[in-house]
């Protein structure tokens, strides 16, 4: 995102998109300002490459820096924070394309209405705080297809041209338009001339990269998009993936939109069995870009400019049901206000590490039905890790509930570690696949049925992670799951500052701090481990208090457990003590009791 932030510098300096040095000396001012540091002292700008005239440009073309200039040189000339002007001119993008829909005049009521609520209440909205031009596009796309509805075809190509200067998938929209235009209109030359003067605009990069660089792209030169990238499940994946597909986020408009494109193919009406053909076409040269878990808002960036064409769609199938009007506007309102209740609920967590992060139904689907979910190796395996990094050396990666493998990715490598781990030999037939493959994935088939989740119960497990437990003769069979420790007083044991500070008894609830994995280590003997995945240990062979720091398990991180029923325990640590809930609880946590009484008597929860 920064190359959008240096080219408005650049504009603002001196009027054209190349990078000099007082642009990365004022962005990285502008950078600083809001506590932003991408760069250390020896960087190159990355995102920037030399032209065959020695200038710098970006692998982005220019047009939304150029937009952005107007607000920019405003709020730079009155010493304002220079970076809200790419949230201010999405703003204004947005309200200017809703203004434009509401023009139009040859729509129903009920559609107008509806085709307004959709486009005005859009996860593209989650994009407005982007210093990327998510938002431009999405504006001019609304505006295009407002224009096509409209039957004003050269202004929607022009729209759609315009969009497509940052995203170039969309020039096949325009294509769309062009052809239906010209149809629309007889099929004039005079028409199909005009709106390939209109259409010409998506020419423009392609133009001023083939003149600076002898190439049509930059992206594509270098490598970060290209052709052999595109597969089935990363198309598939911008409308149904269960995190950032189109999907979860307008569920009944896709619903509505699949059906429409099954009625109208009953009908022999090709307008809409077209409109979902572009809809492919784009997601296919999306899926020429090699780094798919890109960064995004929840949905994918790339499904943001495709929200207008399915919004179009379900308009398009309104008039089919006016025998049923307030059957499909009781629906349509029934999809408005499930948009709303999960654009409302994600902006208010709103969740700037998403992109790395399983989502709420991802986890609840991998927790309960893995199978169902298989995304494409690296959404699975970043979102699992926790970053955005190769993952190839971290595999296999397994992921848990309540120590109960789920789903698992991995090499034909790491199916022996996966075998020692879950103490079950993996089927011929997967492993076999594995072999071919090189990579893929096994879900594990005993039945959970937990809704909601616990997140407490999650964990994932990489290579590394795998072989520290093997190393101490652990497996998943081990641990019994998560438990808390409440004392006598009724206070539950906690892992002060996630096991920075030694055990106390001195909690009124039980959170993740006072949640331990209970790993059965055989012979009546157990081990405890924190939220900080460090053991507790009996410090000093039990002379000092309990503390959770301890990476492995030894005789100060093993304790016998006695139990007495009704979930009522005692633990007795290497050195034949108790441990003990000093006065009851909300004092230190300490194994130096010679015999069980209150203070040594836990509830086990």
């Amino acid at each position: 995102m920064h190359e959008y932030l240096g080219m408005t510098v650049s504009f603002s300096n001196h009027l054209t998109p190349d990078l000099r040095a007082e642009d990365i000396a004022l962005a990285e001012q502008i950078w600083n300002k809001n506590g932003i540091y991408f760069f250390g002292k020896d960087f190159t700008y990355p995102g920037y490459f030399k032209s065959l005239g020695g200038d710098w440009y970006s692998w982005h073309f220019w047009v939304y820096s150029l937009l952005n200039l107007p607000v920019f040189a405003f709020l730079h000339y009155f010493n304002f924070n220079e970076l809200r002007s790419f949230q201010i001119t999405n703003s204004l993008l947005l309200i200017l394309s809703l203004f434009i829909l509401l023009r139009i005049t040859n729509l129903t009521r009920s559609q107008k209405t509806w085709f307004f609520l959709f486009s005005a209440c859009s996860p593209a909205l989650l994009y407005v705080t982007w210093i990327h031009p998510e938002i431009f596009t999405y504006s001019f796309v609304v505006v295009a297809v407002a224009f096509y509805l409209k039957n004003d075809y050269r202004l929607a190509v022009l729209a759609s041209s315009l969009a497509s200067l940052q995203n170039p998938p969309l020039s096949i929209l325009t294509i769309y338009i062009v052809i239906y235009g010209w149809k629309a209109n007889g099929l004039r030359l005079r028409e199909l001339s005009l709106l390939s003067v209109c259409a010409s605009i998506s020419l423009i990069p392609y133009i001023f990269y083939y003149q600076n660089y002898h190439v049509l792209s930059l992206i594509v030169s270098c490598g970060a998009s290209n052709i052999s990238y595109i597969s089935f499940d990363k198309i598939f994946s911008l409308f149904f993936d269960l995190n950032f597909g189109m999907l979860p986020y307008i569920p009944l408009l896709m619903f509505l939109s699949i059906y429409a494109l099954i009625a109208s193919i009953a009908r022999k009406n090709l307008v809409i069995p077209s409109l979902w053909l572009v809809l492919i076409i784009m997601a296919t040269m999306c899926s020429t870009a090699g780094n798919w878990n890109c960064g995004m808002m929840y949905i994918n960036r790339y499904s943001v400019w495709m929200l207008p064409i399915i919004v179009l769609i379900c308009i398009y199938e309104i008039p089919k049901f006016s025998a049923k009007n307030k059957k499909i506007n009781v629906y349509l309102c029934v999809a408005f206000l499930i948009n709303l209740l999960i654009f409302g609920t994600l902006l208010y967590n709103y969740d700037g590490g998403n992109s790395v992060k399983f989502n709420f139904l991802s986890k609840e689907v991998l927790i309960n039905t893995p199978g169902l979910y298989n995304p494409t190796y690296e959404v699975y395996a970043e979102r699992a890790l926790g970053r955005e990094i190769g993952f190839g050396d971290r595999l296999p990666i397994i992921f848990t509930y309540n120590s109960i493998p789920r789903k698992a990715l991995t090499d034909y490598e790491g199916l022996s570690l996966i075998e020692r781990v879950t103490d079950n030999p993996i089927k011929k037939a997967n492993s076999e696949q594995i072999k071919k493959s090189k990579i893929g994935y096994i879900n594990f088939e005993n039945m959970i049925s937990e809704f909601p989740y616990d997140e407490l119960k999650l964990r994932i497990y990489d290579k590394k992670a795998i072989e520290d437990l093997l190393s101490e003769n652990i497996s998943f069979s081990n641990v019994i799951g998560y438990v808390a420790l409440q004392a006598v007083n009724g206070k539950y044991v906690c892992a002060e500052k996630s096991g920075d500070l030694p055990l106390i008894a001195n909690s009124d609830t039980i959170g993740a701090w006072e949640r331990f994995k209970l790993i059965d280590l055989r012979n009546g003997k157990i081990a405890l481990q924190a939220v900080n995945g460090k053991y507790v240990c009996a410090e000093k062979s039990g002379d000092l208090p309990l503390i959770a720091n301890r990476d492995a398990i030894g005789a100060w991180e093993t304790f016998k457990r006695i139990d007495f029923g009704n979930g009522k325990i005692a633990l007795q640590a290497n050195n034949n003590k108790y441990v003990c809930a000093v006065d009851g609880g909300g004092g230190a946590v300490v194994a130096n009791r010679n015999a069980i009484g209150a203070w040594e008597t836990f509830g086990l929860t």
